[in-house]
């Protein structure tokens, strides 16, 4: 029985060893009857990781059909980083993040030659694991034109959409992507958004974007760009 025991309590010190200095683990020993008990009991330690939108973002759907492939880094049209308001985003945001999409360009295969006509409906997902106790979030993002973006299913918010319906961040995917539902102008400032812990979990997490390129008639790959640009900074254990 000993040596049970003690077999036991060596691998939970070399769990706490493994862990990557996210968790540790400190005894408390009670006496009871002769006895002697020490549980050992889980630290969730302060920690953080900074996500950004790169290749490592999937594209899981286009125009509603399901695909899987790696995003791609997108051409940077000349007056996005120009004219873009990145006032209230960190000072890595630009560093870190990169412009991306399902192609480079617009008209690029498999999009086509219509695409920068039609518009362009692209759903990206980004996996992550938070190791112990999520504390909150903070996301920055844009989208050459809209968006609407959850975390793990639940809601965070919308821009440069409008449905017409009750939710305005819900729906208008299935529309004809034209200015009424998909808005031409007033993309360029950067939101800003605070993530409950509660819309978090232990383990994996998932950030889903469902981006949209306007319907432009006679649009060009150089005058109807996409990309999605995202920072994403998660914290636990505080």
């Amino acid at each position: 029985m000993r040596k049970v025991l003690f077999l036991s309590l060596a691998l939970i010190l070399l769990l706490g060893i493994t862990s990557g200095g996210t968790s540790s683990y400190f005894s408390d020993t009670e006496t009871s009857a002769g006895n002697t008990f020490t549980a050992w009991v889980e630290v969730c330690e302060p920690g953080s990781m900074i996500i950004v939108s790169d290749i490592n973002t999937m594209v899981t759907e286009v125009n509603g059909g399901s695909v899987s492939q790696n995003a791609v880094l997108a051409w940077v049209h000349g007056n996005w980083n120009s004219s873009i308001t990145y006032d209230s985003a960190p000072y890595t945001f630009l560093n870190d993040a990169e412009w991306i999409w399902e192609t480079v360009r617009t008209d690029d295969p498999p999009a086509g030659d219509d695409a920068p006509i039609d518009g362009r409906v692209v759903r990206f997902e980004r996996t992550f694991t938070i190791p112990c106790s999520p504390a909150g979030a903070e996301l920055y993002m844009t989208v050459d034109n809209g968006y609407t973006v959850w975390i793990n299913g639940n809601l965070v918010g919308c821009a440069q959409v409008d449905s017409g319906e009750t939710d305005p961040c819900i729906g208008w995917e299935d529309s004809d992507l034209t200015e009424d539902f998909v808005h031409t102008s007033n993309w360029t400032t950067v939101e800003h958004y605070i993530i409950d812990s509660t819309d978090l979990v232990t383990g994996e997490n998932v950030l889903e974007i469902l981006a949209a390129n306007e319907q432009m008639d006679g649009g060009t790959k150089g005058s109807n760009p996409a990309g999605l640009i995202y920072w994403l900074e998660v914290k636990w254990g505080y």
